[in-house]
């Protein structure tokens, strides 16, 4: 499931015509640039996950995700229990009644995320609940060449392509890095690169 960093920044220089790394020192940029090409594929593919278990404080709405789940990317899903908690749009809370942050009940009924640093949880609840954190886990600095990924093998060449294009483009090599994208879209997801 793992793959050694050292591995995928080979593969990623004798794409870029630098096996060597003479442009792009291994420790130093590639190393640092696919550490980054790790977490942008996973916020995306959602692979690495991480659940985890917090304790509201009584008719508090607005929580933050660093004091809440310091490791997440993105909130998936929030459970109570059993149930499962319908993700709303956070403007939604508002268009819906425009009193909702005053709103108090016996249960927490939705969930929403606002920007990267905000979970909405609506209504207050009166009594301090136990819920489940299912988010997206930020990966794991790859600090040296030795360290492993964490995204499964499924998604190396997601990140090998966009590792690619990074280097080329750092390289001033507009064409390789316009082979890469192409090849990265359909795999993400995109119908369609931009002609202009």
């Amino acid at each position: 499931m793992a793959e050694v960093a050292n591995t995928l920044i080979n593969v990623a220089l004798e794409r870029v015509r630098d096996p060597l790394g003479a442009a792009h020192d291994r420790e130093d940029v590639a190393l640092l640039l696919l550490d980054r090409c790790q977490k942008m594929v996973n916020v995306f593919t959602k692979q690495v996950k991480e659940t985890t278990t917090v304790n509201t404080t009584p008719t508090q709405q607005v929580y933050s995700m660093q004091a809440l789940v310091p490791n997440a990317v993105k909130i998936i899903d929030v459970r109570q229990g059993a149930r499962s908690l319908p993700k709303v749009g956070w403007e939604t809370l508002f268009y819906t009644d425009r009193e909702w942050l005053r709103r108090i009940g016996s249960r927490i009924e939705v969930f929403a995320q606002l920007g990267i640093d905000l979970l909405m949880l609506h209504p207050g609840s009166d009594i301090a609940q136990s819920i489940d954190v299912v988010s997206v886990k930020q990966t794991a600095t790859l600090g040296v060449v030795g360290d492993t990924t964490e995204i499964s093998d499924h998604d190396l060449p997601v990140v090998l392509d966009l590792l690619e294009a990074v280097l080329s483009m750092r390289q001033r090599e507009f064409q390789p890095v316009d082979d890469a994208l192409k090849r990265l879209a359909p795999r993400i997801g995109i119908d369609r690169l931009s002609d202009g």
